[in-house]
């Protein structure tokens, strides 16, 4: 284990904000991580991946602990899955990446987003019409509570969009490992408009194609946190009723939506809204709205997380006030 004290988390958290954690443990394997949850089992704790989805508003008065486990076994296949066992601390686009190189598929709609394997099962990321959800099997993990084992499956991680039990329980379970079910037989999923519009009509693409195509999109798209201080899609896509649907294509006639999961609902992309109300490229001094994706609020250099958060409030009064939507943010906030 690595253990430091009042340590800077710049580099821990792709808005770069420059705070820094009372403690800071690293652990290498499953008997270092039960041995900390017990010398810490008083204190605060933040379990976190590469920060890819994290706001820090200022110094975390507790410890983070980060996974250094970065394994990906095959725990066992058939003639049509295969079920990987991938470590809480392997890069997600590398897990991507190994999965499309052996073939097994499933994972490659979910290319290039940042993050670690761990914190993809807690936070179910998705992306151009796939979700982490979809492919997991079960997550192991330590239950902070009493220090034990728990192997949790998918079908009791309460599972929906941006959501699991590991996020209504922050804190709670310490995620060490991942069991995904991948598919042995290549079947593309083209539900997103971009993939359709590119694949649908064609035949003889792989999984490999698929990938440098969203690869490609999210370069396109997205700033590279490493370049431009950001967390991605900060705000998630408003789920809502037909009267609420009638009432934004009124004000703002042609503005997409699609149904939802359950019947009566309607998922506004949120990026349509914010660009609607005037915010796609702003700047307001360290912080602003990206100008090719206006779902994603961007750190231009020293910012502050009370800075991010304050523009975050004002693109979300804004949306309020013009279309009487309430924006919830995707991205997690640390006091």
């Amino acid at each position: 284990m690595k253990s430091f004290d009042n340590y800077s988390l710049l580099r821990h958290n792709t808005f770069a904000i420059n705070v820094k954690s009372r403690h800071y443990v690293e652990y290498d394997n499953i008997k270092d991580l039960h041995e900390l949850l017990h010398d810490l089992a008083q204190e605060q704790k933040l379990f976190i991946g590469r920060g890819s989805n994290l706001l820090f508003e200022g110094d975390f008065d507790g410890c983070v602990v980060h996974s250094n486990i970065n394994d990906i076994a095959v725990e066992k296949s058939d003639a049509n899955h295969v079920w990987l066992r991938a470590g809480a601390g392997v890069h997600w686009d590398s897990f991507v990446a190994y999965c499309v190189d052996h073939g097994f598929y499933g994972a490659e709609n979910l290319s290039l987003i940042p993050g670690e394997v761990g914190a993809a099962a807690a936070q179910n990321i998705g992306a151009y019409g796939a979700e982490a959800s979809q492919i997991i099997e079960a997550v192991e993990c330590v239950d902070t509570m009493d220090n034990s084992e728990d192997m949790v499956d998918v079908a009791h991680c309460d599972y929906s969009y941006r959501h699991s039990l590991f996020r209504t329980h922050p804190g709670r379970y310490a995620i060490h490992h991942v069991v995904f079910r991948l598919s042995r037989t290549f079947s593309p999923n083209l539900s997103y408009s971009a993939l359709r519009s590119q694949f649908g009509d064609k035949n003889g693409y792989t999984a490999a194609d698929i990938r440098r195509y969203v690869i490609q999109l999210r370069e396109n798209k997205l700033p590279d946190p490493r370049r431009v201080g950001n967390a991605g899609s900060f705000f998630m896509n408003p789920l809502v009723g037909e009267a609420d649907v009638l009432r934004v294509t009124g004000i703002t006639p042609g503005i997409p939506y699609f149904p939802g999961k359950e019947e009566g609902t309607y998922k506004l992309p949120a990026a349509a809204l914010i660009e609607n109300c005037g915010w796609r490229g702003k700047r307001i001094g360290n912080v602003g709205v990206w100008d090719t994706q206006p779902l994603v609020l961007v750190n231009y250099g020293g910012a502050t997380g009370a800075e991010v958060a304050d523009l975050a409030t004002r693109v979300a009064k804004s949306v309020s006030d013009k279309y009487g939507i309430t924006l919830t943010p995707e991205v997690q906030y640390i006091k």
